[in-house]
């Protein structure tokens, strides 16, 4: 499990040097990782991280993540391509 974080984590790193806001970033990685994908919090948190400029992916002690975020953002987003737009809502 550990592996797919820092998976996930690298993978945050990178949509964020391409601009990817912390939304878009989730979404993609719900769609690759399923049920697997990190909380909407910690995506959030690490995004930020990495928007600030921090590089290291193994370090989370620093992110402080209020767990009551993280209880209320385990509802996952359904997202369905139509005519061109992305419609997105909370399961």
């Amino acid at each position: 499990m550990v592996d797919k974080e820092i998976e996930q984590r690298v993978n945050i790193k990178f949509l964020v040097k391409l601009k990817k806001t912390a939304t878009e970033t989730f979404i993609v990685l719900r769609e690759v990782y399923g049920k697997d994908a990190l909380s909407r919090a910690r995506v959030f948190a690490w995004h930020k991280r990495f928007s600030e400029g921090i590089e290291d992916v193994e370090d989370e002690e620093e992110l402080n993540i209020d767990e009551e975020t993280v209880r209320h953002s385990k509802h996952w987003l359904e997202c369905q391509y139509f005519r061109g737009v992305t419609l997105c809502y909370i399961l």
